[in-house]
């Protein structure tokens, strides 16, 4: 068999951040459940093991955010690890190994009884507080699904946390026809380019469908297919649409599938990393009844990702419960930091917006959100007490401040753990810095403060690199402008049209500096992405 088992090996990935993995965000996931962290607090030490680790940026990201954590990738794709290790060497890194390995090969060895040893011995099972797989299980063949799970197991510490993301039933049942359609399209189309056969399946099935107003069959049986894969074909790249698509072994999971499979090599369901999906109360009626008044646990989850057209999930497992007394879940809860986040929409924007979730667009109070972002103008704030001066029970409080997490507008404070954490993150983010200013696709700076990653694409980094050099504008335009010609850029408009005149390039660079210098800057500072301006 060949080594890629199925996999669309011939594209490296992605180099992406998901904040999902975080172990402050896993942790409070599950604490939310009524489930013990691996740790104990912010700055514990601790082992932390990512399956299919990709091109490594974003494991290097938490290892620089958590320097007190010791962690591991493993992936079976040697352009993937090639670059992961040379970029962990480039990040000055020591508390991070990539290793490349195959899921079968491990499983092997493990039941075989052979310890890793070697190159390999920071794999020991038994060791790992997290695992996490992001992405791959359903992407990969039957057996690298069961070799996958066997390994999670074998590797987790007693009452450690397996998060594993995956595509479900019932949101992906109209996109498996375009999936299908476009594995025939690969196999059969002569063209060296890559988008060449998403785009014939895109063409045949928008006849296949017919018109809104005159659907054929098919698109009576699939009435939100044709919106679903134009949305995919038009905004997707190459790297991400044959690695979502082209795997041979691709095959997304009804939830009950997942968590009875998960049983079986001991692994419980205890929370989901997609915060608002943590309470199901969240949703109107009559749904809300339906799914809260199942005792089945199983069942309960089929029935809430019925409810929403579930479509990707990001469940977290644990080897051995250990559930907490209410009565310290609650110490726990009430003990956990939240910062804000400085807004980076531009100023005089209308207040806030409703949040997008898989539950649907989902508002929090805005006088309760304003009174949250108030409390935590002069800093971090504990649930508790910000409870207390808002006269809201924790539990009570805990739906809004999980919409608010997710909408990015607070984030979960590492307190005293975070100074520690800004040294190594610096240095690191500096070095990206350097590395996106060379043309390195990547746009992601760790956010030690909060245990997570912000967005920081080539353009802002070509404004840090100016602003840096103290510059003003407009030289800190035109500086900006040659060095985006050097790397082959082209500013684009708002419908992605490249800005031809130079003039009209320059004011509308100008205004995108400002706006960065206004609202994007702070936050960078804020979350100990940049030096304090103090």
């Amino acid at each position: 068999m060949h080594w890629s088992h199925g996999y669309f090996a011939s594209e490296t990935y992605l180099s992406d951040f998901y904040r999902e993995l975080s172990p402050s965000w896993l942790d409070f996931a599950a604490l939310v459940k009524g489930h013990r962290p691996p740790r104990a607090q912010e700055g514990t030490a601790f082992h932390y093991l990512e399956l299919g680790s990709g091109m490594g940026l974003g494991l290097c990201l938490l290892a620089a955010s958590f320097p007190e954590g010791q962690f591991v990738g493993i992936d079976f794709q040697p352009d993937h690890i090639a670059h992961s290790q040379w970029l962990a060497g480039q990040l000055g890194l020591s508390n991070i190994a990539f290793l490349e390995l195959d899921f079968l090969e491990i499983q092997q060895d493990l039941s075989s009884g052979r310890l890793p040893s070697g190159d390999q011995g920071p794999l020991q099972p038994g060791r790992f507080h997290y695992v996490v797989a992001h992405g791959i299980l359903t992407w990969v063949a039957e057996p690298i699904r069961e070799a996958l799970l066997s390994i999670a197991t074998s590797m987790l510490k007693q009452a450690g946390l397996f998060y594993c993301s995956y595509n479900t039933f019932p949101g992906w049942l109209a996109k498996t026809t375009f999936q299908m359609l476009t594995q025939l399209e690969r196999r059969h189309e002569g063209s060296t380019d890559p988008l060449r056969p998403f785009q014939n399946a895109q063409e045949k099935l928008a006849i296949l469908l017919g018109s809104p107003e005159s659907p054929l069959p098919l698109g009576l049986a699939l009435p939100g297919l044709g919106m679903e894969i134009s949305s995919i074909s038009n905004a997707s790249k190459p790297a991400y649409l044959c690695g979502e698509y082209a795997n041979e072994g691709w095959a997304p999971l009804y939830v009950a599938e997942m968590h009875e499979r998960s049983l079986t090599h001991k692994l419980s369901h205890v929370a989901t990393a997609s915060l608002a999906e943590l309470f199901p109360q969240l949703l109107d009626e009559p749904r809300r009844s339906l799914v809260l008044q199942e005792e089945h646990a199983i069942l309960r989850e089929a029935l809430f990702d019925l409810a929403i057209n579930q479509s990707f999930r990001r469940d977290i497992f644990t080897k051995g419960r250990l559930p907490l007394p209410e009565s310290e879940r609650m110490a726990q809860l009430g003990n956990q930091l939240l910062c804000s986040i400085p807004s980076p929409a531009p100023q005089g924007e209308a207040g806030p917006k409703p949040v997008a979730t898989s539950l649907g667009l989902l508002e929090v109070d805005p006088a309760l959100g304003q009174a949250v972002e108030t409390a935590m103008a002069a800093g971090p704030v504990a649930i508790g007490s910000l409870g207390l001066a808002l006269g809201w029970e924790c539990d009570a409080l805990l739906p809004s401040l999980a919409l608010l997490l997710q909408d990015n507008r607070i984030g979960l404070h590492r307190g005293a753990a975070a100074a520690t954490a800004g040294e190594s993150s610096l240095r690191v983010n500096a070095r990206l810095l350097d590395l996106m200013q060379q043309g390195h696709a990547y746009s992601f700076l760790a956010a030690p403060t909060i245990g997570s990653a912000l967005h920081c694409s080539p353009l802002d980094a070509l404004i840090l690199g100016a602003i840096n050099q103290g510059l003003e504008a407009p030289l800190i335009g035109q500086v900006v402008l040659m060095g985006l010609t050097a790397l082959g850029g082209t500013l684009r408009d708002h419908q992605g049209k490249p800005i031809e005149d130079e003039q009209l390039a320059m004011n509308s660079l100008g205004d995108y500096i400002h706006t960065f210098q206004a609202t994007r800057l702070p936050q960078l500072h804020q979350l100990g992405c940049l030096p304090s301006l103090a």
